[in-house]
């Protein structure tokens, strides 16, 4: 398998974990999973930060969620300044 092949393979086992009842109720297990950093843009426009993601998981109503077409695409970034990222997009 090609490198790109693998990393698709790992992001999607992560993003898969992360919708699974077991993992979205244990903050131990969240906490380990999602970065310290990690910041998501809501639909809304609405900044969400880790802190935030942890406390609504806690309290959430756990409902099936499956990916589909899933897709992990490489972006230079070197007008910016910045190195190579890596942008997973779950549609």
């Amino acid at each position: 398998m090609e490198k790109l092949s693998d990393l698709k393979k790992i992001i999607f086992d992560l993003e898969n974990c992360l919708l699974s009842f077991e993992v979205r109720k244990d903050e131990e297990k969240l906490d380990q999973l999602i970065s310290d950093d990690f910041v998501e843009f809501g639909k809304s426009g609405k900044i969400y930060e880790k802190s935030d993601i942890l406390k609504f998981l806690s309290k959430e109503e756990f409902k099936k969620i499956t990916i589909k077409d899933f897709e992990v695409i490489l972006v230079e970034l070197m007008k910016l300044g910045c190195i190579t990222n890596l942008i997973a997009k779950i549609i």
